[in-house]
């Protein structure tokens, strides 16, 4: 059994890069990855920093993931993202704790659309969190927009099911400042921004969902496909004949 599994695991762990669909924008309903999606709040607050928004979610899948998240352009005034680092720790009792798990630099190249940024129409209209740090203020008629980031073309996560991560987020842009919107689900322990070496701490949750690559569901399908297909050889292998 063990000869079997190992080759099955791998393919399931494995990120998908044959299945994958391109960049997928995520709307309210869709499926996640996390036991706790944080979808924006219309009425929110907006975090501005030239370092990392950071924040936990737990796995509630063993699968590759994404990652999605929301912000508004600071007096709407649209510029262009740039690039994306995103990084993932380990969590340590409700902090991030010093072991990175993953890292990957998303840009948009000549040859690889890593990334796009679409506006986004909240659905649900909730109250106001309350959110502090060095540099908010309130979305008001901002106009909010959803950041997809695909990993097709780059290494990915695979995350336990079960397990607590930290995602810091961060963002370089042209011609215009985008800050982060908060969600209006609260989860684990509150967000932090991690900038020149300061931690500060924000009394809420960051709006970002995990999804799973595009293709996963699809190899986890195949894989235990395979594995039984594999279990019924052996057993009719194995199963003397009636005569």
């Amino acid at each position: 059994m063990k000869k079997i599994l190992l080759p099955v695991l791998f393919v399931i762990l494995s990120c998908s890069t044959g299945f994958a669909e391109g960049i997928i924008t995520w709307h309210s309903g869709d499926n996640t990855v996390m036991t706790q999606p944080m979808e924006p709040d219309r009425d929110g607050t907006v975090i501005y920093t030239e370092g990392y928004v950071m924040d936990d979610w737990t796995a509630s899948a063993s699968i590759s993931t994404e990652y999605h998240f929301w912000g508004v352009w600071e007096n709407n005034i649209v510029g262009t993202i740039s690039s994306i680092s995103i990084k993932i720790y380990a969590d340590n009792d409700g902090s991030p704790g010093d072991d990175e798990l993953w890292n990957y630099v998303f840009d948009n190249s000549d040859y690889t659309k890593a990334f796009t940024v679409t506006e986004y129409t909240v659905t649900e209209v909730t109250g106001a969190s309350s959110v502090s740090a060095l540099s908010t203020e309130s979305i008001d008629s901002k106009t909010i927009y959803i950041v997809d980031t695909t990993t097709d073309n780059s290494p990915c996560f695979n995350q336990i099911e079960g397990e607590t991560y930290w995602l810091a987020m961060a963002v370089e842009t042209e011609n215009g400042s985008f800050g982060f919107v908060n969600s209006e689900n609260s989860f684990g322990a509150s967000a932090l921004i991690f900038e020149n070496g300061t931690v500060t701490p924000i009394n809420g949750s960051m709006a970002f969902i995990i999804t799973p690559v595009p293709g996963s569901f699809f190899l986890f399908g195949t894989a235990l496909l395979g594995l039984v297909k594999v279990e019924r050889k052996k057993y009719l292998l194995n199963t003397p004949k009636v005569t």
